[in-house]
Formats: structure tokens, sequence, C-alpha cells
């Protein structure tokens, strides 16, 4: 088994070395915009630089912000057969969410055994299309995270949102915020994006479940924020993420 993951390593090497180069966001200020609704947008200013996931492009258009420079995509998003049935997916494409909205460069990123391929689906424009295989995405987290065995089951599979932070973390961007996440939901496992208007985020108070992926993506926040890189958020779900000793700094007292 080690040796088939090395081999399916070293094929990988070339798009990997060409990733990383990539300057797209290289020392550059990120905005990263998920699919929650009602996204708070106070800490997105016009010199960051946009980053869409999956239908958020909409959400971005709807708020009047640029059109991002890259949109990141689950390959689930841009497979056929599996766009036309899964309901998250389904509201995308039959909707026409994204139907003429500019995504910059597409990356459409492997989680699961879908291999995507039909960017037309979309009915978008972008500048690129750009496919991540899943055994170059734990590279690319392997590296990032400097932790091997991240998503190497389903136990630690993080969200497009997430691996978005941790692709522009391994792109070198200066700084990362991020708006339109949430670790938590209500009782029912059903994902609650903002292009469901049948459906609202629970207040604090009657937050009882946590979402999809939220282990993985509490485990990609942390990680990268205690390797030093520079993360910001106004969601409270993740405050205990951003900062380890609060804000202000807290400060040992001398004695």
């Amino acid at each position: 088994m080690k040796i088939k993951k090395k081999i399916k390593e070293i094929l990988n090497i070339p798009s990997f070395i060409k990733l990383i180069n990539n300057p797209i966001v290289n020392n550059k200020d990120v905005f990263i915009l998920g699919s929650a609704p009602n996204p708070n947008l106070e800490l997105y200013t016009k010199d960051k630089l946009l980053i869409t996931c999956n239908g958020s492009a909409a959400s971005a258009h709807q708020n009047s912000l640029n059109a991002p420079v890259m949109t990141v995509i689950d390959n689930e998003l841009v497979d056929s057969d599996i766009a036309s049935t899964k309901p998250s997916r389904k509201k995308i494409i039959n909707n026409r969410l994204l139907k003429g909205l500019n995504l910059g460069h597409l990356v459409s990123v492997q989680s699961n055994f879908s291999k995507g391929g039909s960017p037309e689906i979309l009915g978008a424009e972008y500048k690129k299309f750009e496919q991540i295989n899943i055994n170059l995405r734990r590279m690319i987290l392997s590296r990032t995270l400097d932790l091997k065995w991240l998503e190497m089951d389903e136990l630690s599979l993080a969200s497009t949102g997430g691996f978005t932070i941790a692709l522009c973390a391994f792109l070198n961007a200066r700084s990362i915020t991020f708006e339109g996440f949430n670790l938590f939901q209500g009782e029912s496992n059903d994902l609650k994006h903002f292009y469901e208007s049948d459906k609202y985020l629970p207040s604090t108070s009657k937050k009882l479940n946590t979402k999809a992926h939220s282990l993985a993506d509490s485990l990609v926040i942390g990680l990268l924020v205690a390797r030093g890189k520079k993360l910001f958020s106004s969601e409270v779900d993740f405050s205990p993420l951003l900062s380890n000793w609060g804000n202000p700094i807290f400060k040992y007292k001398e004695r």
C-alpha cells in the first residue's frame, strides 16, 4: 500500500510543482466567500482578491463584490450524473445559479470517486479550467499542514471551503479572510445554503449539531493558524481556532 501511494505521489509531482509556482494569489490578501446565508462582509475590501467556492459566486454577485479570481468547486458539481441528483448540487445546476457569471480560474477538486470533467453544465464563464485529483489534493494538504494522515478516510475529509483555505495557504497568500462558513447547524444534517430560501441557520442558542466536515475544517484552520498563517473571520464558530490567547492577546501578569 505504501509503495502504491508513493507511485501516485510521484506521478503527481509535475502537477504539484506547476501549482506551487502559480502566482495567482502569491503574496496577496484574499477573501474567501462560502455559501452560508447572510455572510458578514465587513472585512471585505476591494483590494482583497475574491475566491469563491461551489455556488458562492452567485452570492458574491448578489452582494456586488468583485468577480472572483478563482473559484474552487467539488468534482461532483461538474459531474453530470451526480449534479442532477444530489440535492445540494442539483439546486445550483437546475436553478442555473452560476449562469453567465465570471468564475475566474475554475479549479475542480476530487474528494471521492467522482471524476467531474463537465464544467459546461455550469453555464458560467471562466478563464481556465483545471482539475486536482484526490492524490494531488492530499499532497497539497500534507505539505501545507505538515500532517500526512488528513483525508485518508471520510473521518477527516475537509469541505470544499476548508480545502480552499488550505489551497490559498499552499499558494502563498499573504493573508486569508473567510466568511460565509459555519461549523454548526440545527438538529438535522440538511446543509443550509444562501440559495435555499426555505432554510435558515439556527440561532446560537439552538445550534445543536455540527455540520458535515466540521472536524476536518477545524483541523485545517487551527493548524494553519498554529503554523503562523494569517487567517481572519468574523464567524464566531471559528473564534477558538483563530486565536490561542483571545483578543486583545492575553498576557500573564509579571510577578
